[in-house]
């Protein structure tokens, strides 16, 4: 068996530099779109007045794709349909299929960051509470799973995992269940992300440009981390 850790390096997982991210930071929409799904199911809308702490949570992309449908059609295409369309026009463009979009969707008149804090999944969180969020929006654990593949493509902020990197616990100084090559080159590529809050790598360090099972085939590996895997309800899909 060939020993894919020795493909991972720091250079490896980072993705472009944000200067030169235009077409890499789409893939930012497809994960973005799966968690925002959750959200759909309870407010059957999208964040539509964005403030600076949403935007932290909301794709740039989106807010220029709103301005120019305004302009051009105003008060007629959401974000919460722009989200959609995307998502699926990227999936397309990188190899994955295609879907209808039903369109319609509309957006909320209010954004505030207190109602998405606790309501989203984070990867900090115990299993448990994880799974009861998406339980509460009527996902079940299989769904679960199957939404977290969105994860093949796009990048996570060094900042939302930090906490597993370096003095995970007494015994071991990230999650032990990465591989230690991934765990090693992770460390190095994130060695800066309290002074750097824009460091991140990516979600799959296999094939991040490619809509595939990858992100899947990476956690028995060790190169990656996923909750859910190490739940035995969760692992039971994969």
């Amino acid at each position: 068996m060939t020993d894919l850790s020795a493909a991972v390096t720091p250079q490896s997982l980072f993705p472009p530099p944000i200067s030169t991210r235009s077409s890499a930071m789409l893939t930012s929409i497809s994960p973005f779109s799966a968690t925002a799904l959750m959200w759909v199911r309870i407010k059957s809308s999208i964040l539509l007045r964005i403030t600076q702490i949403e935007m932290e949570f909301y794709p740039y992309q989106v807010v220029h794709a709103k301005t120019a449908l305004e302009l051009a059609y105003p008060g007629i295409v959401s974000c919460a349909d722009i989200i959609a369309v995307a998502a699926r026009n990227l999936v397309l463009m990188i190899g994955g299929p295609y879907y209808t979009v039903k369109l319609g969707r509309k957006d909320s008149l209010t954004s505030t960051a207190y109602t998405v804090d606790g309501n989203l999944p984070k990867p900090t969180m115990p299993m448990n509470q994880i799974i009861q969020i998406f339980q509460s929006r009527g996902f079940s654990v299989q769904e679960m799973v199957a939404l977290s593949g969105a994860h093949t493509i796009g990048f996570s902020y060094c900042k939302e995992f930090g906490s597993t990197l370096y003095n995970y616990n007494k015994t071991s100084e990230s999650v032990p269940s990465y591989n230690p090559r991934f765990s090693q080159a992770l460390r190095n590529a994130c060695a800066n992300y309290n002074q750097n809050p824009t460091l991140s790598v990516f979600n799959d360090v296999m094939s991040p440009n490619k809509f595939d099972n990858m992100y899947f085939q990476n956690l028995p590996k060790g190169l990656g981390e996923a909750p859910w895997y190490w739940d035995e309800n969760g692992r039971y899909w994969v």
